[in-house]
């Protein structure tokens, strides 16, 4: 496990890098995508920058993208007061997507 005290440079352009390579790749995503994001965001993200890509996936394929926006949640969604309820929606989400 490597620490990493704080966001890098590195790290920065490797999520801008990630997301161009995925939003260039969309019809190649064959997997139900689920996009969890804060409304009260203190960080540079713009949450409606998550829409975009979701509305894109949807647009090829409807529902492949499932997005959820917490309007008083911070950054850092796991790590809430009531993080618990954000996990169960991910939970939530897994046990509908998986074969029962």
């Amino acid at each position: 496990l490597t620490i990493i005290p704080g966001a890098t440079w590195g790290a920065g352009l490797a999520f801008i890098n990630a997301m161009d390579a995925i939003v260039a790749n969309l019809e190649n995503i064959q997997v139900p995508i689920f996009v969890q994001a804060s409304g009260d965001d203190w960080s540079s993200i713009d949450p409606a920058q998550h829409a975009v890509v979701c509305d894109a996936l949807n647009a090829i394929e409807a529902e492949r993208c499932t997005m959820v926006v917490h309007e008083t949640a911070w950054h850092e969604l796991l790590f809430e007061v009531d993080a618990e309820t954000y996990l169960n929606d991910y939970l939530d989400f897994f046990d509908s997507h998986l074969p029962q």
